[in-house]
């Protein structure tokens, strides 16, 4: 394969699957390659002469991080993650991940948890028979926080001890099946975002189920001091200013009338 070849090649994977994806085939083409040389059926390795390949494509920007989903959208990600993880066929690894990536998005979307206080929960911080949970806050230490669980969050935690045990980390790394490994936050992260875009739901990233149970507390009229106790947050202000959002010019007819 000529130094010619070699580079179109790259760019086309490049531009086809991305930088990361041609860097991997140039890895495993400067193998390849190498053994014919070093066996006399290439002269040279056309492959250390071109520099690294990247895609031209421009970086997409559809991931909306000041959206809130509807209630119908997060319980169809929660239903259609947790029909994926039983679906006939899988191997065990990929079943595993399904699994976790399911139950993590379902506490997400039931708590409001940020994905590192999630992906950090022990068992023994989990209370099934009372309905709680005790989170250790990432931000601060006002934000470490008992949190009540809706019954369907309970139901299905309650099915992940009984199928995954109950030691360790409860979303503890499925690829490790080591309970006291805990989850990567990039590919905890990375598994949860490839949920939401198989459910169409491409704009959405992990934190947006934060602030969905911020939105949806909010629209059950609920207090706004009971909704940052929720999130764990120490101020106020920052629960109604950036998740909930400031309305100045809308329309005010409801506060005249109380006037």
């Amino acid at each position: 394969m000529t130094r010619s070849a070699c580079g179109i090649f790259l760019q086309r994977v490049a531009e086809a699957h991305g930088s990361a994806s041609a860097k991997k085939a140039k890895s495993v083409l400067h193998g390849v390659i190498g053994y014919a040389v070093d066996n006399g059926v290439l002269p040279s390795d056309a492959l250390r002469q071109i520099r690294t390949v990247a895609s031209t494509a421009a970086k997409s920007k559809l991931r909306d991080h000041r959206r809130a989903m509807t209630r119908g959208e997060r319980d169809h990600v929660i239903q259609a993650t947790l029909l994926a993880a039983i679906e006939p066929g899988l191997n065990p690894r990929t079943r595993r991940k399904r699994r976790a990536t399911a139950d993590l998005i379902a506490f997400l979307a039931g708590t409001g948890a940020r994905i590192d206080e999630a992906r950090r929960i022990r068992w023994q911080d989990v209370n099934l028979e009372g309905g709680r949970v005790y989170l250790r806050g990432t931000k601060s230490e006002t934000s470490d926080r008992w949190l009540n669980l809706p019954d369907w969050l309970v139901e299905q935690l309650t099915a992940r001890a009984a199928d995954c045990g109950s030691e360790g980390y409860v979303f503890a790394a499925p690829a490790q099946r080591d309970p006291e490994r805990v989850w990567d936050q990039s590919n905890s992260a990375g598994a949860v975002r490839a949920a939401l875009d198989a459910c169409g739901l491409t704009w959405a990233v992990p934190h947006t189920f934060r602030r969905t149970v911020a939105t949806l507390l909010d629209q059950a009229n609920l207090p706004i001091a009971r909704i940052a106790d929720q999130l764990g947050h120490s101020d106020v202000s920052m629960t109604a200013r950036v998740y909930l959002g400031r309305d100045l010019k809308g329309d005010k007819r409801d506060l005249a009338r109380v006037l």
